[in-house]
Order: C-alpha cells, then sequence, then structure tokens
C-alpha cells in the first residue's frame, strides 16, 4: 500500500504525464492515464481514511491528555493549600506555646524572624529623585533602605522591623 507521500508523488508524475498528452494531442496515453487515476483514488481514499482515524485517535488522546493535566492542577492546587493551612496551624501552635524550634526524628520546625522591609506608604512622585526606579517609575526601595540607614529622611517611607516570625521546615 502506498503513503500519501507516494501517491502525491504519483499525482505530480501523472500531472506531468497529462500536460504531455495535452500539448501533444496524443490519444493513446488517456487510457493508461485514466487507469492510473483510478488506482491512485482507491490508494488516496484508503490512506485518508487510515490519516481520519489516527487524526481521531490524536485529537481524543489531546483531549485527554489536557483533561488530566487540569486534574493534576487542581490536585496540586489542593495539595499545597492542604500544607499552607496545616503549616499555619503548626505555625500558630509553635506561636502560642513560645517555641522558637523543634527537631524530630523527621524535621526540624523553626519561627524564623522575618527580615526588615521597606514600606512605601506615599506616593512615588513625592521620593527623591535618586530613590525612584525610572524605567518603571517605581519606588526603588534599595536606594530608599540606603537613605534610612544612613539616617536621612524619606517623606513616606519607613523599615517595617516587627514583620514577626515565618514557619520553616527542614
Amino acid at each position: 500500500m502506498s503513503t500519501l507521500y507516494h501517491l502525491t508523488a504519483d499525482l505530480l508524475a501523472l500531472e506531468a504525464l497529462v500536460e504531455e498528452a495535452l500539448e501533444t494531442g496524443d490519444e493513446s496515453g488517456a487510457v493508461a492515464i485514466d487507469a492510473w487515476m483510478a488506482e491512485l483514488e482507491g490508494g488516496l481514499t484508503t490512506r485518508l481514511d487510515s490519516y481520519a482515524r489516527w487524526r481521531a485517535y490524536r485529537h481524543g488522546l489531546g483531549d485527554a491528555r489536557a483533561a488530566e493535566a487540569k486534574r493534576l492542577t487542581e490536585s496540586a492546587r489542593r495539595d499545597a493549600a492542604a500544607v499552607e493551612r496545616a503549616d499555619a496551624a503548626v505555625h500558630a501552635l509553635m506561636t502560642r506555646m513560645d517555641l522558637r524550634k523543634v527537631t524530630t526524628t523527621i524535621a526540624t520546625f523553626s519561627l524564623a524572624k522575618l527580615p526588615p522591609v521597606v514600606v512605601v506608604t506615599g506616593a512615588v512622585a513625592d521620593l527623591p529623585d535618586d530613590c525612584i526606579r525610572h524605567r518603571d517609575d517605581e519606588a526603588d526601595k534599595v536606594a530608599i533602605k540606603a537613605h534610612l540607614v544612613a539616617g536621612r529622611l524619606v517623606a513616606g517611607c519607613s523599615i517595617d522591623t516587627d514583620r514577626g516570625y515565618a514557619l520553616r521546615v527542614r
């Protein structure tokens, strides 16, 4: 059985034969051309039927994989949410019991102090020029922190040093 590639090559050769017969006016090739066309059409329909089945199968497979990916993504989201809720409960328990570190045979749980962060409450336009990232017109928190640490005031900005604790599990 011929492949679609071979059938296409045969069809191109047939077109060349038809053009030659038309140019020369040769009627003897008409019977050969008709036989060749019948053979091509039979092979073509068989090949296209196979292609249609393969195409439907691949579409079905793609749809099934997309549905499975969606199911797995949703499952991962639920798992992450469950871990987040459990971590919050452990964090609250350790805070109530005033525990900073608990070591078990499997893991070490600790409450780590969150680092200070620059807080900008004012408008970006009111900041000193060297405290603005001009490429995106955002506050440059690194520059603001440098000013504040050096003791220079920056209007509408502060360093929050009391951010609490985060649970670390190692």
